[in-house]
């Protein structure tokens, strides 16, 4: 699993009982002592979430429709 891979959360862990079952999208990773720690995106709210609670579910998504560019005229200007 990498970034923008599609997902289905299996987890048993009562913090994850309202998105066991559902689908998001990988949006980050971070390597724990653990294993690794994904930061999944679910309804439009981020979840963190272990690995072997995630089953891949072999397709990904654009990084565009999660991060669109931006519009004419909407630029960002530090």
């Amino acid at each position: 699993m990498d970034l923008f891979s599609a997902v289905r959360v299996s987890s048993k862990a009562q913090q994850n009982s309202a998105i066991n079952g559902k689908c998001g999208v990988i949006l980050g990773i971070s390597p724990t002592a653990e294993g690794n720690w994904y930061a999944v995106s679910i309804d439009d709210q981020s979840w963190m979430v272990f690995e072997s609670e995630l089953q891949d579910t072999g397709s990904k998504a654009a990084p565009d429709d999660i991060y669109p560019p931006p519009r004419a005229g909407s630029e960002f200007v530090p």
